[in-house]
């Protein structure tokens, strides 16, 4: 072939462009093989320097977020060990914490009565937080926790509206942590008032009807829950003989089951300081059956009858049934720094 002047030789184009496509391709190898190399150096330092950093803590504190986390662990989780109250065939063996004893078999100190009532708290729970001397700071720290290891050693302060004494630190200061929540207290203590001089205050316990609805919300839970009597005096009355305290059938007054049952006399009175027998009763009277009480029980009621020596006429001897109190409202406040 013939090539004029000013005329490209063909050849010499498809041989450039065949020479340019393979430095193409060439450098697209070159560019993938250094970024890759480049990538994984890069994730390599910076999985270095994260592990290196692990150990930092930033020294700002969000006081309220741990107050929050706190509350959250009192008023939405019944703590460890636990029971459900709905559980249909609960093992008898097992305990919820706060019928444990020793704090070291206790891993979580929640107030919640149940999951499926959150905000509702068990009145047996918080009796057993809030009993003086019953935990110590760092049980508590530990059991709500304030105190794990690598973690800042908080300070607290935890109160609940209707009890006097708050847990934690006595004296926090101004500015702290703080969270506020509503809850409900779950109790089982019911009230009776004697206005006038009586010989006996009979007191039906029906089993069957407060357990019906077993660990229902407005009932109570023998297995979990005591039942409670607190008899309000009035000073008018008073002195009283108390001659005994004993257990019946309803239909059957002169089989006893148990008699000569502990009391606890006086309105300020805590703890488990009763007495079998008291001649002159001169404040209120407390009676108290805890939780498993009946167990071996196999009727459906019990009368408990409360005998006192008659007095001068008139008398006014009450018979009344025992009903489960209402939820009780109350207020719980958390301060951490």
């Amino acid at each position: 072939m013939v090539i004029k002047r000013g005329q490209i030789n063909p050849c010499y184009i498809f041989s450039t462009e065949l020479s340019m496509d393979r430095e193409s391709g060439t450098l697209s190898i070159d560019f993938t093989i250094g970024f890759a190399v480049f990538m994984i150096g890069f994730i390599f330092v910076a999985t270095l320097v994260g592990g290196l950093l692990i150990g930092l803590q930033s020294k700002t504190i969000d006081y309220d977020a741990v107050a929050y986390r706190t509350s959250v662990i009192l008023v939405e989780d019944p703590g460890e060990p636990r029971i459900d109250p709905y559980a249909v065939n609960p093992d008898p063996l097992d305990l919820s914490w706060e019928q444990i004893g020793d704090p070291v078999g206790i891993t979580r100190l929640g107030l919640l009565y149940s999951k499926e009532h959150p905000g509702v708290l068990s009145g047996e729970k918080v009796d057993r937080f809030f009993k003086p001397g019953e935990f110590t700071n760092t049980e508590y720290q530990d059991r709500l926790l304030l105190s794990q290891s690598g973690q800042y050693p908080y300070h607290f302060q935890i109160r609940l509206s209707g009890y006097l004494n708050p847990v934690g630190d006595t004296n926090p200061p101004e500015l702290t942590g703080y969270m506020k929540r509503a809850v409900l207290v779950k109790e089982y203590s019911m009230p009776i008032t004697l206005n006038n001089p009586v010989e006996y205050v009979n007191v039906t316990l029906p089993l069957s009807d407060v357990q019906s609805d077993r660990g229902a919300l407005y009932g109570i839970n023998t297995r979990l829950e005591p039942i409670e009597i607190f008899i309000d005096i009035d000073p008018a009355v008073l002195p009283l003989d108390l001659i005994n305290v004993f257990l019946t059938p309803p239909d059957d007054p002169s089989f006893i089951y148990d008699e000569k049952i502990p009391v606890q006399i006086g309105s300020s009175a805590t703890g488990d300081s009763y007495t079998f027998f008291v001649n002159e009763i001169t404040d209120s009277i407390k009676l108290r059956f805890e939780p498993d009480y009946f167990s071996g029980y196999s009727v459906e009621d019990v009368v408990l009858h409360i005998q006192f020596a008659p007095p001068p006429p008139p008398v006014d001897n009450r018979e009344v049934t025992y009903t489960p109190p209402p939820l009780t409202p109350a207020t719980l406040e958390v301060k951490i720094w």
